[in-house]
């Protein structure tokens, strides 16, 4: 089934994990024309006066937006919901990723456990020392790259020889 309309009220319910004994949140449209509140999962997406279209499906004795998980179905909004303080924001890191920003520990995990796998999927028959010097000269590698140094650089040697327009 498919609405459309506006977004007329908002709510939520706290129900308590059956696994873990902690309360969490169900959030809940109403639509404009649409007689039943409709659960639209863990966040609330939406303001009051949003335009939204959704595909819906009756799951356990309530209305739920379907479409593919955590999307609530297709929407379109006429309004970008306010911003949460101190919630996630999504594409938060800059690129290149400044050496000094929190990303960068996360891309450098990332890069190690990789060029781990690398190594030893090479199956090289070294000592340890050898091996570690091998991981951390492909981590810095994927670091570089993955973080845009490498075309930070390029580009910065490109201007230093005059070979940019500016």
């Amino acid at each position: 089934m498919n609405v459309s309309g506006a977004v007329v009220n908002l709510s939520s319910k706290t129900r308590q994990s059956k696994k873990t004994g902690r309360d969490f949140q169900i959030h809940y449209i109403n639509v404009e024309g649409f007689p039943d509140p409709i659960n639209i999962g863990f966040q609330q997406k939406y303001s009051v006066g949003d335009s939204v279209n959704l595909d819906l499906e009756k799951a356990y004795g309530e209305w739920k937006a379907g479409g593919a998980p955590g999307t609530g179905g297709n929407t379109t909004q006429s309004a970008a919901p306010a911003p949460k303080a101190g919630g996630f924001k999504s594409n938060s890191a800059p690129f290149p990723v400044p050496v000094d920003h929190p990303e960068n520990r996360i891309m450098r995990q990332n890069a190690l456990s990789h060029a781990a796998a690398v190594v030893a999927a090479r199956g090289a028959d070294a000592s340890n020392d050898e091996l570690a010097n091998d991981i951390i000269d492909i981590a810095a590698k994927l670091v570089k790259w993955s973080t845009g140094q490498a075309e930070a650089e390029a580009l910065a040697k490109l201007m230093e020889q005059g070979n940019v327009g500016e």
